[in-house]
């Protein structure tokens, strides 16, 4: 017990049982109490490993539904109705033996996580589509380099070996903007504008003043002068 902690007890002429470390009953459930908060904001701040989850960390760097399925099915993208090592014979005895042109969709997980299929094992996570792309062309003859999608499915779950290649990410931007999968524009989470009203603005809107446009559409003076020098939206014609 500290001196601080002895004199505030001389000083009530009361005597209390140590229960903790250095702490009488009145003080060390407050210490307690504070120490979980803070593990639980700690954990709170971390994120789940799986991309495109975005749910806090539970455990083994993974959130708790996620670790879930790990513990369960040995994967933690697998579905519920799954079982386990299910993800590693798909990959062995299904994936890499599929030779047909038409895509072949990953039947585990969902969502977000649907696009980027990982498989667990000896708590390491292994993209799906990377060792597919491997099996079939070997591995990339250079640091960098991304499994892209011939298909433009990849947001699907397209995982037909076939149908990957390794590609600089500059190329792999190029084959989205192609297919019309890139988060560009109005597919962007952030967008604010249509393209229609972003044509407006570029041709039809020269008399008026960039406060004025942002005004109308509701957007910064700022948005409206980067989209009139093609800082922004200049793919769009």
């Amino acid at each position: 017990m500290t001196n601080g902690a002895v004199g505030s007890l001389q000083k009530t002429g009361r005597k209390s049982k140590i229960i903790g470390p250095g702490r009488c009953w009145r003080t060390f459930p407050a210490l307690t109490t504070m120490t979980a908060r803070s593990v639980n904001m700690a954990k709170a701040n971390r994120i789940c490993s799986v991309e495109g989850c975005g749910k806090p960390f539970y455990g083994r760097g993974l959130c708790q539904s996620h670790l879930r399925c790990l513990r369960l099915y040995g994967d933690p993208l697998a579905n519920r109705n799954a079982r386990r090592g299910d993800t590693w014979r798909f990959i062995e005895d299904v994936a890499k033996r599929y030779d047909g042109d038409d895509c072949l969709i990953w039947p585990f997980g969902g969502g977000a996580s649907l696009a980027y299929p990982q498989v667990m094992k000896d708590r390491k996570t292994y993209s799906v589509t990377r060792m597919l792309c491997e099996a079939r062309n070997g591995p990339p003859t250079t640091s960098g380099l991304v499994a892209a999608h011939s298909c433009g499915k990849a947001h699907l779950g397209c995982v037909n070996p076939r149908h990957l290649r390794w590609a600089t990410d500059e190329e792999n931007s190029r084959d989205r903007n192609i297919h019309g999968t890139a988060p560009i524009g109005a597919r962007s989470g952030t967008a604010k504008l249509t393209e229609e009203q972003v044509r407006y603005i570029k041709t039809r809107s020269s008399g008026a003043s960039n406060r004025d446009l942002g005004r109308q559409f509701g957007v910064s003076k700022t948005a409206i002068q980067y989209i009139r020098t093609g800082r922004n939206w200049g793919w769009l014609s």
